[in-house]
């Protein structure tokens, strides 16, 4: 069924940016690409952007788990492919979410050269974690798709990001507790997938990638604020220093070192992946809108003190 009506309703509403799926079939969630190509004509004339969730279904075995074995990086490579194709012939802006591998990297490169409008986003755990870890007895509470890949994919996202090859890093946010993934023990197909990471995203970023000489303050600013806000059409209100901008600053402190511990974080989950690992510099304050959300290690949040805010005139 032509279900463009309601993109257009939603966009009357402040909404461009949409989510798709290229796999999830079992689920119900698959988008086909006949209906996706579709989508994002309508999409197209709205001047919105199509994310996408990039894993070829028929190359993925859903059975077999959340695992680097039954959803390899050609998949990612493939629908990466796929959705670049769709973005060149119908000039909608794509969004690809959570890439993981060298494969999708290539993919996108390459869709970018052909004249393709699409961008890409990568996560810490692609870049902290490989899939050895998944050899370990709680190797079970990393599940994540797509799945952990190995180190020279996790070479090829920092040279990536080194290079301004993508757009942002991201979280892909799912804070599920010990309880919820010990089901992944005995039965992979069951194992529930993603990690948490929100709390964590400038921290892992400014450790890993400044601190380490990975990234420039600019480039690790870029990807964890103008870029995101350009990619969905919240630049310059959102991703700037600029008068007229929204007050969102992090204060950091590059000397203090310490230890990832779950109990000191203030996500709704009992793990970290990152637990143990030892981070250069800390925040000391976190302003939003000009209040202050975090100082001093004082969490300061006021529950409901969000705003929704529409797709604004943005240059990408």
């Amino acid at each position: 069924a032509d279900r463009t009506a309601e993109i257009d309703a939603a966009a009357r509403l402040g909404v461009r940016a949409f989510k798709f799926y290229l796999s999830y079939a079992e689920s119900g969630r698959r988008t086909s690409l006949d209906t996706l190509r579709a989508a994002m004509h309508a999409i197209r004339s709205l001047r919105g952007v199509a994310m996408v969730h990039a894993e070829a279904q028929e190359l993925t075995d859903p059975a077999g788990g959340p695992t680097p074995t039954a959803r390899p990086a050609v998949a990612e490579a493939a629908a990466v492919a796929e959705v670049g194709a769709l973005a060149a012939d119908t000039g909608c802006m794509a969004y690809i979410a959570h890439i993981s591998s060298a494969q999708g990297l290539a993919a996108l490169e390459a869709a970018q050269l052909g004249g393709a409008p699409i961008v890409g986003e990568t996560c810490p755990q692609y870049l902290l974690l490989t899939d050895e870890v998944y050899g370990r007895d709680d190797g079970h509470l990393f599940t994540v798709v797509p799945p952990l890949r190995g180190h020279a994919d996790r070479r090829a996202l920092w040279r990536a990001l080194g290079a301004m090859a993508l757009q942002a890093v991201a979280t892909d946010h799912c804070p599920f507790t010990r309880e919820q993934k010990k089901v992944g023990r005995t039965d992979l197909s069951k194992a529930p997938s993603g990690l948490p990471g929100l709390e964590l995203l400038p921290a892992l970023v400014l450790s890993e990638g400044w601190a380490k000489g990975r990234l420039s303050l600019r480039k690790a600013a870029w990807y964890l604020a103008e870029g995101p806000a350009r990619a969905f059409g919240l630049f310059p209100r959102k991703g700037a220093i600029v008068p007229g901008a929204d007050a969102d600053l992090l204060l950091w402190d590059p000397h203090i070192e310490r230890t990832v511990t779950a109990d000191a974080l203030h996500m709704a989950t009992d793990f970290s992946p990152y637990e143990g690992h030892v981070l250069s510099g800390a925040p000391v304050g976190v302003l939003s809108r000009g209040d202050w959300i975090m100082r001093d290690g004082e969490l300061l949040a006021i529950q409901g003190r969000g705003r929704f805010l529409p797709w604004g005139k943005a240059k990408r």
